[in-house]
C-alpha cells in the first residue's frame, strides 16, 4: 500500500506509490500510531480520496507534503462528496502549507480529487499553443494546472500557471503551412483574451474569417505579425492604455474594421499592419512625435480621424510608424 523509510520511534517518510488510489481514515491518527513520527508524506499521482484525521499527528515532525497531483482537490465532511472547499494549487505546491492542511487546517475532512479538465487548449509555459475546440464563443481560460490522469497528463483547472501569452504560429517553408492557436479556424465569431496577456503572438487568428469581435486584455502590450491577418469580419476592437506594439500585418485584410482608437502608450505600427483593412476613422490618442519612416507626421494630421485613417491603410502603409 505505501512505502516507510526510517526508523522506529524517528522521523520517518511515508510514499503512496502508483498502485494507491485511497487513504483511508485514522490511517496515522496520533492515538492509534503513537510511535510512528511522520516528516514527509509523497501522495502519488493516482490517488483520489484520503479520509478524515489519515495524517492527524499530534505533534510537528510532518513538516512536508508532496502531492504529485496539486489542482483538482476539494475537501468536504462526506466521504462521498462530488463538491466542496476547494483547496488551490498554489498552496499545495507549497510542501509545508499542505502538510498544515493535512494534519491541523482539514484534518477533520474528507479529502476528494476530482480535476476539471480544461478540454480543447494546449498550454505550454504559460502560453496557449493551439485550440481544437468547435465554440463559436470562447473564452480563454486565464489560469491553469497540470494533472496526471489514468498516466496521462493533463490541463486542467487551477491557479498553478497564468496564462501570459498566446504563443507564435509560423510559416513552415518546406511545406508552406501556416500554424497558429486559432489560425484558419472558420468556427469562431467571437473571443474573450484574459487580462493575464499581455502578448497575442505571430498568426494568432489569421484567416479566423467568421471572428467579429474580440475582448482584448487590460494588460496587453505586443499584438504579433499577422496576428489578426484577413480577419474579415472583425468589427469591434479596444485596446487597453498598455499597447505598446502592433506589428506587420497585424490587422491586414480586416474589411469590416473601420474604427479604431489608438491608446497613448501605441510606440510602434509595423508595415502593412492595417493594409486592406476598412479604417474610415482612426483615433490617436497621442498625435505628437510619430514617424512614418523618415517623414514626420504632424499631430494635427494624425487628429483628423479620417486622414488618420488613409496615412495607415494608404499613404504610408509600407513604413514602420514610430513614436519618440
Amino acid at each position: 500500500m505505501f512505502a516507510l523509510a526510517g526508523t522506529y520511534n524517528s522521523r520517518v517518510e511515508v510514499t503512496f506509490g502508483p498502485s494507491v488510489t485511497r487513504i483511508p481514515a485514522y490511517l496515522f491518527y496520533s492515538g492509534a500510531t503513537p510511535n510512528v513520527r511522520i516528516a514527509i508524506v509523497n501522495i502519488g499521482e493516482n490517488v483520489t480520496y484520503i479520509g478524515r484525521y489519515a495524517f492527524d499527528v499530534m505533534d510537528t515532525y510532518f513538516t512536508n507534503a508532496n502531492f504529485a497531483n496539486k489542482a483538482g482537490w476539494f475537501v468536504s465532511t462526506s466521504s462521498t462528496a462530488t463538491s466542496g472547499t476547494n483547496i488551490s494549487a498554489t498552496v499545495l505546491s507549497v510542501v509545508s502549507l499542505a502538510a498544515q492542511y493535512l494534519r491541523t487546517t482539514y484534518a477533520s475532512y474528507y479529502w476528494h480529487y476530482n480535476p476539471q479538465i480544461i478540454e480543447d487548449f494546449t498550454f505550454n509555459n504559460g502560453e496557449l499553443v493551439s485550440y481544437t475546440g468547435s465554440d463559436a464563443e470562447v473564452e480563454i481560460p486565464n489560469t491553469y494546472s497540470t494533472a496526471v490522469i489514468n498516466g496521462e497528463t493533463v490541463f486542467v483547472e487551477g491557479d498553478t500557471y497564468a496564462v501570459t501569452a498566446i504563443a507564435d504560429g509560423d510559416l513552415i517553408p518546406a511545406s508552406g503551412t501556416i500554424t497558429g492557436a486559432f489560425y484558419n479556424n472558420r468556427t469562431i465569431t467571437s473571443v474573450v483574451i484574459p487580462d493575464t496577456v499581455t502578448r497575442i503572438g505571430d498568426y494568432a487568428f489569421s484567416n479566423c474569417s467568421n471572428l467579429e469581435s474580440v475582448t482584448m486584455p487590460t494588460s496587453l502590450e505586443e499584438i504579433g505579425f499577422r496576428a489578426f491577418n484577413a480577419c474579415e469580419s472583425l468589427t469591434g476592437i479596444t485596446f487597453a492604455n498598455s499597447l505598446q506594439s502592433i506589428e506587420s500585418y497585424a490587422f491586414y485584410g480586416c474589411t469590416s474594421l473601420t474604427t479604431l482608437t489608438m491608446p497613448a502608450s501605441l510606440n510602434f505600427i509595423g508595415t502593412y499592419a492595417f493594409s486592406g483593412a476598412g479604417l474610415t476613422s482612426v483615433t490617436f490618442l497621442e498625435t505628437s512625435g510619430w514617424t512614418a519612416g523618415t517623414t514626420s507626421l504632424s499631430a494635427s494630421s494624425l487628429a483628423a480621424g479620417r486622414t488618420a485613417a488613409t496615412y495607415l491603410t494608404s499613404t504610408y502603409v509600407s513604413q514602420e510608424w514610430a513614436r519618440s
